[in-house]
């Protein structure tokens, strides 16, 4: 409540008068209660408010409270977007080896590789045969029997060579044939390689099974060389040779 600064005055009281000093006293009982009228008043009813004042500084914070207690968990929030792949890290160290497993199938089998250089030692190739060709009167070549090899360099090439023949002999007939083995097929010169059998005319009808060996050697330089098995026959009856077997060895220099 806003109680006004001052208050006024009371009235001045009239001067005393011999002839109304009662009415004087009684009008200044009244104005003394005016006065206090008056004085109660300025108490009691506000006068017009005043401007207001300028804001007071800021009061200092007060402590903090004490924590209060964890509320319960809110729900998940959607997923974000995946990050950019990080940097790959370094390399772990080799563990140790794991145990053997089964084996795999057996693959197809490769083509065969090139033939290599021949080596240094001796080479062989070799011929078996069962030709059951007739023995004629011209120079014929076994057929299976022959042999071909190569050769690294200079040298020496042994054949060997073996037959067996089936001869039907007829007494007071003699029979001969010739082996050789030779370069061509068409050699049955008589020579050193040449081998001859003969069935006397003084054996009785029979069928004879003789067995012929015969062999060549030569010089040889580096190259490829064949060999063939011919034979010849003369005089007597029929003649055939069954089975053959023809063998070559180079013996390097």
């Amino acid at each position: 409540m806003y109680a006004p600064a001052y208050a006024p005055s009371a009235p001045a009281a009239p001067p005393a008068t011999s002839s109304g000093g009662g009415l004087a006293k009684a009008l200044s009982v009244v104005a003394v209660l005016l006065a206090v009228v008056a004085l109660a008043i300025n108490f009691v009813v506000p006068g017009p408010q005043g401007a207001a004042g300028a804001p007071g500084a800021t009061g200092a914070t007060g402590p903090a409270g004490p924590t209060g207690a964890t509320g319960s968990q809110g729900p998940a929030g959607p997923a974000g977007p995946t990050g950019a792949t990080g940097p790959a890290g370094p390399t772990g160290a080799t563990g140790s080896q794991g145990p053997e497993g089964p084996a795999g199938p057996t693959g197809a089998t490769g083509p065969a590789g090139p033939q290599g250089p021949p080596g240094s030692g001796t080479l062989m190739a070799y011929a078996m045969a069962q030709p059951g060709m007739a023995l004629g009167a011209t120079c014929t070549q076994f057929t299976g029997l022959s042999v071909t090899m190569t050769v690294p360099g200079a040298g020496t090439i042994v054949v060997y060579g073996w037959a067996s023949a089936t001869v039907t002999h007829t007494t007071g007939t003699r029979d001969n044939m010739w082996f050789k083995i030779a370069p061509t097929a068409t050699d049955c010169l008589d020579d050193q390689w040449l081998a001859l059998v003969t069935i006397d005319a003084d054996l009785p009808n029979d069928t004879q099974w003789p067995t012929v060996v015969t062999n060549r050697v030569e010089s040889v330089t580096a190259g490829t060389y064949t060999y063939y098995m011919n034979g010849i026959r003369s005089g007597g009856a029929a003649a055939s040779v069954r089975y053959g077997t023809m063998v070559a060895v180079f013996y390097p220099a």
